[in-house]
């Protein structure tokens, strides 16, 4: 069974809305036989779309005999035979149907017949079935979540939206999706399992919530691990931004292994501390694309005279006036600081590297009220989020009252928005969670860091 197969199991499984009424046991037999047939390896569309029509038909027929089509399914489950490849994709439908007619009492049961599935995609083919229990919110979903954390090599495909998405970013769907019921879940695991990619996606989740709980686990993985769970927690290091953390992250860059520079340079990124730029700017000259690319970010977000100077250097040459990476991310820079590319290039050098120096502090004061606006009160503003969280959405931006409004001790609060904006699962509902993660991120950081945001040391608060 190719891909492609699994997308149209996949297809299937996501547009199941007919429902017919109870079926005899001739039809029962001729649904099975469907879904025991095999897909061929070459289709026209118009065939894949009447082998779509077979399979929906046989589908809904299984789900509308209730228990009974699922007792037929463990027992043809129970005396299936056949090469791994050639049973993958009736046992995937199998368990699928099992879900649909048993619910959330079938999960345990349905993530362990998924462990039988010898196909190299089971992760991706049954992501949906784990998104669709995740949204219900409820803890007895957690089998069906669990069973894809650790697929360090699985994207899940989303045929609605041509979206394919990565791990672990499928692993922060589900368990976002499912909200703080799931992630209680996710931390007893996080602290028991021996998986290191288990421990990895589950660090990249709850990194993301900025809970204190976790990050003594975290620095030992980071310092210790072994892994992608050592990568992963660097990773996360960057985002907690903790003061305790950057010369720990700082030392990385100086690491023997290519992996442990990267996952270094990107935490540093987040982290947000200008006296990490001196140790990034030799990894402007990188032969590795990567890293030079995440490198020549670094010049804004952390700037420092050499950085920029360096990115006008760049910008200027002959071979580079086309990048638009370059020159739109210069733009972008001296927008923050309120002046014309070209108007800055031409400032004396003293004066670009007092606003190069200023950068940090402006970009922060977007973030705060000026004068003469008006903050709104704490009950108007968990009012507010309470009303995103109800439709499901929320503005791609939100005003510098929102920020000012907002205390740590509204994580939680932010976090249940978060869920229902992944209940979308849409390229519009990522736009808005990640809003959310900036928020989460600054309130969290603000327990143990006087300047949240980019910084020229990031201090404890009272420092």
């Amino acid at each position: 069974m190719d891909k492609r197969a699994i997308c149209v199991l996949a297809m299937v499984a996501a547009f199941l809305n007919c429902r017919v009424g109870g079926q005899n046991e001739a039809e029962l037999d001729k649904a099975i036989a469907v879904l025991k047939s095999q897909p061929k390896a070459e289709m026209s569309e118009s065939e894949i779309r009447a082998d779509m029509e077979l399979r929906e038909k046989a589908f809904n027929t299984i789900e509308s005999a209730g228990e009974p089509g699922a007792k037929r399914l463990e027992a043809e489950l129970a005396g299936l035979t056949g090469a791994p490849k050639q049973k993958a994709f009736f046992q995937l439908a199998a368990a699928d149907l099992i879900w649909r007619i048993r619910g959330l009492e079938s999960a345990a049961q349905v993530a362990e017949l998924w462990t039988h599935i010898e196909h190299p995609r089971v992760a991706e083919a049954t992501f949906m079935t784990a998104f669709e229990a995740a949204r219900k919110q409820d803890v007895q979903a957690v089998p069906l979540m669990r069973f894809s954390l650790a697929a360090t090599d699985a994207e899940a495909f989303l045929p609605v939206h041509s979206m394919a998405i990565p791990w672990p970013q499928t692993a922060e769907i589900l368990w976002g999706a499912c909200g703080q019921p799931c992630l209680a879940q996710l931390r007893v695991i996080f602290q028991e399992t021996t998986n290191p990619a288990e421990a990895a996606a589950a660090t990249y989740v709850l990194s993301r919530t900025l809970d204190p709980e976790v990050l003594p686990r975290i620095r030992q993985m980071a310092s210790s691990g072994k892994g992608i769970d050592r990568l992963e927690a660097i990773r996360a290091l960057g985002w907690y931004g903790h003061p305790d953390d950057f010369e720990s992250l700082r030392a990385g860059l100086k690491a023997k292994d290519r992996d442990t520079q990267f996952k270094s340079l990107f935490a540093l990124i987040d982290f947000g501390d200008t006296r990490a730029m001196p140790d990034i700017m030799p990894f402007l000259e990188s032969s590795d694309e990567e890293i030079k690319k995440e490198a020549t970010f670094a010049c804004t977000y952390l700037p420092t005279s050499d950085s920029i100077n360096w990115l006008l250097k760049q910008a200027a040459l002959k071979e580079n006036a086309e990048d638009w990476r370059i020159q739109e991310q210069l733009a972008g820079f001296c927008e923050e600081l309120g002046i014309e590319k070209d108007a800055f290039t031409k400032l004396p050098v003293e004066q670009r590297d007092k606003l190069i120096s200023d950068a940090p502090r402006l970009r922060e004061e977007s973030y705060k009220l000026k004068a003469g606006e008006r903050p709104v009160s704490h009950a108007q503003f968990v009012e507010q989020v309470q009303e995103w969280t109800s439709q499901g959405r929320m503005p791609e931006s939100v005003s510098r009252e929102v920020h000012a409004a907002a205390t740590p001790d509204d994580i939680p609060l932010l976090i249940a928005l978060k869920s229902r904006l992944y209940h979308r699962l849409s390229d519009e509902c990522f736009y808005e969670t990640r809003v959310v993660d900036d928020i989460v991120k600054r309130l969290g950081r603000s327990r143990y860091r006087k300047q949240v945001g980019t910084t020229a040391q990031a201090e404890p608060p009272g420092k």
